[in-house]
């Protein structure tokens, strides 16, 4: 499981809505931390106490005190959750130093943005991945830069914004079983991805080349502007008959179909198709209106 540690090293003044900042970040852990595909676990690591980490004169406690707080009673949930997640702390709690400090590195210097380091040092020493606010462009990196005296450590850095790049990371370093899957649905930057049962069963069972194809179909779909909302070239993305119900469709693999409508900031996908097991209009048709189906009952529970 891969454990994320909170980056508190931040510059004492910033001129943005912090708790908005803050806000946004952790609705999109909670929203990976319960994904089944990513093996993340449910805490956010801390070098302290969220009561005694501060974050630009602004205390952890304070953040989490006004999470969402002019939508307090739609995100209680998701605020228990918060006060659960930050109680791993200290950082250095039952460490052996010796494993983790070489006599150079002990006297030496640690920093990170012109700043001591030293959590840092010890949370990328016990294989942590960082996460940070993006409050500049010092922490909106994929790979955060430590310094340990002249020598360059990097370490991945989640801050929301990069979330299909953490993981391909995670894939790279650990495995994900139907890592397709995970990377379909964080393809599509900051709008969010449903998935019906059945497509998800469907998908699972796709060679992983037509998994990747998928996911390189949509990727395609939405540089060309074709999502949020949908829009049909006829070429990507078609519309179908059914209402609202378009189709993601390539020649390759039999004519693959993936019908799916975007509603707002969100895409719903409803299920697969290929053009070549169609040997009647009709049959296409009722491909169509199953998949009609399928994302009208997905809408009804957003």
């Amino acid at each position: 499981m891969i454990t994320l540690y909170f980056n508190s090293n931040y510059p004492q003044d910033y001129s943005g809505n912090l708790y908005e900042k803050f806000d946004n970040l952790m609705c999109k852990f909670i929203l990976l931390s319960e994904d089944e595909y990513l093996p993340i676990n449910k805490f956010i690591s801390t070098n302290k106490s969220p009561s005694d980490t501060f974050i630009c004169n602004v205390t952890l406690k304070n953040l989490i005190d006004n999470f969402k707080i002019n939508e307090k009673d739609t995100y209680k949930e998701h605020r228990k959750k918060l006060y659960s997640y930050f109680t791993k702390y200290p950082i250095d709690f039952n460490i052996n130093v010796d494993d983790v400090y070489t006599e150079d590195v002990l006297n030496g210097n640690i920093e990170f943005d012109g700043r001591n380091a030293d959590d840092l040092f010890i949370a990328y020493k016990l294989g942590y991945y960082f996460i940070s606010l993006p409050l500049n462009p010092s922490f909106s990196v994929d790979s955060l830069e430590i310094y340990v005296n002249d020598m360059k450590l990097n370490n991945i850095n989640w801050h929301g914004s990069n979330t299909i790049n953490f993981i391909k990371s995670i894939i790279e370093n650990h495995g994900i079983d139907n890592h397709y899957l995970p990377l379909l649905k964080y393809s599509f930057n900051d709008n969010n991805c449903l998935m019906s049962c059945s497509f998800i069963d469907d998908f699972k069972q796709e060679q992983p080349d037509l998994q990747k194809f998928i996911v390189d179909l949509f990727a395609k779909a939405l540089d060309n502007n074709l999502l949020f909302p949908s829009r049909g070239d006829d070429n990507i993305v078609k519309k179908c008959e059914g209402d609202n119900v378009y189709e993601l469709r390539n020649h390759a693999f039999g004519g693959i179909r993936v019908y799916f409508r975007c509603v707002d900031d969100k895409i719903l996908i409803g299920s697969i198709g290929r053009k070549s097991s169609y040997s009647a209009r009709k049959i296409q048709s009722l491909d169509i209106a199953r998949a009609e189906h399928e994302l009208n009952y997905l809408e009804s529970v957003l």
